[in-house]
């Protein structure tokens, strides 16, 4: 006597139960840093906002902000994971932070005030 049993919907299930469970832990650590790193963002943007109604603009403060803009768009992805992509690095695969999320809403930094900072007309 044999009995043959089809395990393709088991199997199927358990993928997606891995899936599940991976992108929960994931979720679980990236919004524990997101939430870390939000604060100081915050109070970084409002130093230099102050700074820069103090002192005046210049081109490093413009790299500051950019990269305080860059900054910020990395933790409002690492708040939005909602899937599990991998892309190539070195000899491995890390998380795609922009292909695993989508932006939602805005972090509360001041980025519309640090958008007035360096204008051409300030240069």
């Amino acid at each position: 006597l044999v009995t043959l049993r089809d395990v393709t919907h088991r199997k199927e299930i358990e993928a997606i139960t891995k899936e599940k469970d991976l992108l929960e832990k994931i979720r679980f650590l990236s919004g524990a840093i997101a939430h870390e790193f939000a604060q100081p963002l915050q109070i970084i943007g409002h130093a230099l906002e102050l700074y820069v109604m103090e002192n005046g603009s210049s081109e490093r403060l413009n790299v500051c902000k950019i990269n305080l803009q860059r900054t910020t768009k990395l933790v409002r992805q690492l708040q939005n994971i909602n899937t599990v992509e991998t892309k190539p690095y070195l000899n491995s695969e890390i998380l795609d932070l922009e292909a695993s999320s989508k932006e939602k809403a805005d972090l509360a930094v001041p980025e519309k005030k640090i958008n007035k900072w360096v204008t051409p007309e300030s240069k």
